[in-house]
């Protein structure tokens, strides 16, 4: 008695090629995404800062300054800037000016950690919001890991790292089915 094979959905080489050339485009698109991962993909990414995150200033800022990739809608902005027990050193409204949102600040700040929380609304009407943390005065370090701050430049990394891995995942898998169901020849 012979047995018959049940041949494989892959058995013929059309399905395999088309396979993987689905598999080949969708790595390239990953890997494209990460090496050009930049703040082209947001509605008005944070470009610059003033303090920068995490800055340690001798003296209080004159005003806390927000700069974006693109362009803000017209008093749309608010920056609240905190001290440690909660109280707002913000003085007067924000300042909106085409892709910068500033805040003046009370210049007798006295030392310690602050946070800038700022809202604004881009040009395409996307809600923008974020903190920006940073010190004045000479205050010891901070010992607790956790408040590490995060910077535009990390988030385009991360968001870079993750789309590599997953075309590498699809690169393996497409690879893995390839030569798995390879027709005999």
């Amino acid at each position: 008695m012979t047995r018959s094979r049940t041949a494989s959905p892959f058995a013929g080489t059309w399905p395999l090629r088309l396979a993987a050339d689905v598999l080949a485009l969708a790595g390239v698109f990953c890997v494209d995404v990460a090496v050009g991962a930049s703040t082209g993909w947001a509605h008005g990414a944070v470009e610059a800062t003033n303090p920068r995150a995490g800055e340690r200033l001798a003296s209080p800022p004159v005003e806390v300054r927000v700069e974006f990739s693109s362009g803000l809608r017209e008093a749309r902005g608010s920056v609240v800037v905190e001290d440690s027990a909660g109280r707002n050193w913000a003085v007067g409204p924000a300042g909106v000016d085409a892709a910068t949102l500033s805040q003046r600040v009370d210049p007798r700040m006295p030392d310690g950690d602050y946070q800038a929380h700022w809202n604004a609304v881009a040009a395409d009407g996307a809600p923008l919001h974020g903190v920006l943390r940073f010190t004045v005065g000479a205050v010891p370090g901070d010992s607790n890991p956790f408040n590490a701050v995060v910077t535009a430049e990390g988030v385009r990394w991360l968001r870079g790292a993750s789309f590599a891995f997953v075309g590498v995942v699809v690169a393996l898998t497409g690879y893995v089915l390839v030569t798995t169901y390879r027709s005999p020849s």
